[in-house]
């Protein structure tokens, strides 16, 4: 049982369990060079499925040794997948202040790239050198402001600067271009959507399934029976309907525009999905 007051109470036991183990190797690895380890994503801020959702993980150090990389490395092969999959991010304190977008990072792990490094080949984000950048972090770091919980070290708001709207928007659409581009399915891609256009709308920051509900009332009632269909499949991993993503997708991204200001209108038009038609230069 989680005791009283424990942030991850709303977590399973073994996820629970999972997470204690990560932060007690990163605590006993950098010891004073740990500035914070914090959990966000739908992990911290709700909807949470652990057939369907990443662990999303920010450890943050005062400073990265060389040697740092084969320790991480080892440590979420060894801990990733059992049961959550880590997306973890290495940063450095020098990485965040002054702030610069795209965010630069020491180490990146994602679940996906497991084949890859036990045959011994690169992955993308555990043998980067220095000055790599990643453009999506922009993102992470503002909803683990809004929405992280402490693993340990610092509190968030102190780890974590303010990222500026405009960098946050460009993160936000550099993943919706990807996922129109790559299509990871319904529930991912129609909830983010969903997400976004509450936050260009009134600023807030929502989980996936949070998006979902508040778009449901405002919207056609075929649409929002995709958003529907969406939240199910993202809750149960219940059947998806490619034909009917796509015709979401082409109403969502002008909607989308539609709600921007003129500087974010920039910004979305330099991430505007070839498979969706280009009403961004029409007027809409």
């Amino acid at each position: 049982m989680p005791s009283p007051g424990d942030p991850l109470a709303h977590l399973p036991a073994d996820i629970r369990h999972q997470l204690a183990r990560l932060t007690t190797a990163c605590q006993a690895h950098f010891a004073g060079r740990l500035v914070g380890l914090y959990l966000h994503g739908s992990a911290a801020s709700g909807g949470w499925q652990v057939s369907a959702s990443d662990l999303d993980l920010l450890l943050i150090v005062s400073f990265w040794r060389s040697a740092d990389r084969p320790v991480m490395t080892a440590l979420c092969l060894d801990l990733s997948a059992h049961p959550g999959h880590f997306e973890l991010h290495v940063l450095t304190q020098r990485d965040l202040r002054p702030w610069g977008h795209p965010a630069a990072y020491r180490f990146h792990y994602s679940e996906t790239w497991r084949g890859r490094i036990s045959a011994g080949a690169p992955a993308p984000g555990t043998d980067v050198g220095v000055g790599a950048r990643d453009r999506e972090i922009a993102a992470h770091l503002t909803t683990a402001r809004a929405h992280g919980l402490i693993l340990c070290g610092r509190p968030v708001t102190r780890a974590i600067p303010v990222v500026p709207r405009l960098h946050f928007i460009d993160s936000l659409f550099c993943d919706l271009q990807d996922s129109a581009m790559t299509s990871p399915g319904e529930g991912y891609e129609v909830l983010n959507l969903c997400r976004s256009w509450a936050f260009l709308t009134h600023g807030q920051l929502l989980s996936k399934e949070e998006g979902g509900r508040w778009a449901l009332s405002r919207l056609p009632a075929d649409q929002a029976a995709t958003v529907y269909q969406a939240l199910v499949a993202h809750r149960d991993g219940g059947p998806e309907d490619p034909s009917r993503l796509i015709a979401f997708r082409c109403l969502l991204w002008p909607t989308l525009w539609a709600s921007a200001h003129p500087a974010e209108r920039a910004v979305i038009r330099r991430w505007w999905p070839a498979t969706v038609p280009d009403l961004s230069r029409s007027g809409h």
